[in-house]
């Protein structure tokens, strides 16, 4: 454990709101609008950015590279060198490569590219999805056109990958080959699905997306055969698949999770709001909640915290009390435990949540967490931390999100530009903040439409607004564009009608 974070642990997470200073810093702008720049925009870009810069500051000028006493229209390369170029082809020509081993490369270099982006599409902001998405078209169609063989190869290509631990690698193979017509690629897929281990949760997830956005016609009766094997990987996918299609009631769902292993279990869970109720005020019939409430024991951190959502989504409060009563739930869920303040806390539960830091990993979604929770006394944490190297950034963007653009981007990771900023703002300790305005749901739906969050912060958000909002459910942000767009535009207009009435900063 570094000496920041050591001394994080020991620090207080409440904290009193700094003295007002005589003149703010130069540069802030507390009125700024709340986007772009309130969202922390997008900090692998600003770093290639400064990289660039920083290149470019070791560049000669144009004064420098000139020669003394030539002129600016002197040629700037000659073309009549007699020396010998240092490089220069074989004498011979390289050996042969036969077609097969050809096209077996583009289809593995391929395939590693298609991995590569799915991951972006969900590491990246929003806005690039996009582009992110048209370029793992282009890479699916290089495959396609290396021939009929291309199953056999992206199976190949597969099968080496297992040895890894990267879902993403499952993702690539089941996009291209749920994108070849015929019964073959289904049939390699269900074969390569049947090899991952038993355990492959985030396996599992990643095939399940990649056949969400796949176009194949009958990938309905393969998830209908999936259900059918005794792989708990290939159960949870047939689950997702059908649950997609309209082949599943909440009845088939409680079946899974009564007996369905932590796959099975989470894929039934992520599928409730795929069902429609049977009664008009029923988001979750009573057979699935205490289906639910007992998978809060499960452990599984991923199922306990799949449970936990759905419940406290639908309107129930118990994981919510239950962390705040005793620490079963928080043992299971470490870090995660924190989001639950954030869908439905008070600002009395920040002690609470400094009980849990003192125990979990301090992590970037932690510090998201408490970001969005939204206590202005927890400025003096995640300032603190902006000298802990691995977690500069996410201190940042917490510190952004619960205080917008008070500071600068070049100044976010200076505690000091903070701690003047804040106290300049004159911020009410006992209100709730979000993008340095009183908490309110239209400000939370203003990031989630930006497009300048990745695709868990955006999830992040959807899921408060539906929680705040009592709208018993929320939306999924995983098929192809312009699909998400328009569920968050939807969840947005239902936020605004949710919201009247509430007063800004509250709690409740």
């Amino acid at each position: 454990m570094t000496p920041v974070l050591k001394a994080a642990r020991e620090r207080p997470l409440a904290h009193a709101l700094p003295g007002v200073e005589p003149t703010p810093p130069p540069g802030v702008r507390p009125e700024a609008a709340l986007l772009p720049e309130a969202l922390g925009g997008d900090a692998q870009l600003a770093a290639e950015a400064a990289a660039i810069a920083e290149a470019g500051a070791g560049l000669a000028t144009h004064e420098e590279r000139v020669a003394p006493g030539s002129q600016d229209d002197d040629p700037l390369a000659r073309f009549d060198a007699t020396d010998e170029p240092p490089v220069r082809l074989a004498d011979t020509g390289g050996e042969p490569l036969p077609m097969a081993r050809f096209r077996a490369a583009i289809v593995d270099a391929c395939a590693e590219t298609i991995a590569m982006l799915a991951r972006h599409r969900w590491q990246r902001p929003a806005v690039h999805r996009p582009s992110i998405e048209a370029r793992i078209l282009v890479q699916t169609e290089a495959i396609l056109a290396t021939g009929a063989g291309c199953v056999a190869e992206v199976v190949r290509w597969w099968m080496r990958a297992l040895e890894g631990s990267d879902p993403w690698k499952s993702w690539a193979p089941a996009f291209v080959l749920g994108s070849i017509e015929g019964p073959a690629p289904l049939e390699a897929l269900a074969h390569g699905i049947e090899r991952l281990p038993g355990d492959a949760l985030w396996d599992a997830l990643a095939i399940a997306e990649a056949f969400a956005v796949a176009p194949h016609p009958d990938l309905a009766q393969l998830g209908s055969s999936l259900l059918a094997s005794r792989h708990p990987v290939a159960r949870a996918v047939g689950v997702d698949v059908c649950s997609r299609r309209g082949g599943l009631s909440h009845d088939d769902l409680a079946r899974w999770l009564q007996r369905g292993e932590a796959p099975v279990a989470l894929a039934a869970i992520r599928a409730i709001d795929r069902c429609e109720a049977r009664e008009a005020r029923e988001v979750v019939p009573p057979s699935v909640v205490a289906l639910l409430r007992a998978r809060l024991r499960d452990p599984s951190p991923a199922v306990a915290w799949g449970a936990a959502r759905a419940l406290t989504i639908a309107g129930y409060r118990d994981p919510y009390e239950e962390v705040c009563a005793r620490d079963d739930l928080v043992a299971v869920l470490g870090a995660r435990a924190l989001e639950l303040f954030v869908l439905a806390g008070r600002a009395e539960d920040l002690r609470r949540m400094e009980g849990i830091l003192s125990r979990a990993p301090i992590t970037p979604e932690a510090l998201s967490a408490i970001g969005r929770f939204g206590h202005p006394g927890s400025w003096a944490f995640l300032t603190h931390l902006l000298a802990d190297e691995d977690l500069a950034d996410a201190a940042a963007s917490a510190l952004a999100t619960l205080f917008g653009p008070a500071v600068p981007a070049p100044d976010r990771k200076r505690a000091l530009a903070w701690k003047s900023a804040i106290g300049a703002a004159r911020l009410d300790p006992a209100l709730r903040y979000r993008l340095g305005e009183p908490w309110r749901l239209e400000t939370v739906a203003v990031e989630l439409s930006s497009g300048l969050l990745d695709r868990g912060e955006a999830q992040r958000r959807a899921d408060e607004i539906a929680a705040r909002a009592g709208l018993g459910r929320s939306i999924e942000l995983a098929l192809w564009t312009p699909d998400p767009e328009d569920r968050i535009a939807a969840l947005t207009a239902a936020c605004a009608q949710g919201s009247r009435g509430s007063p800004a900063g509250g709690w409740t």
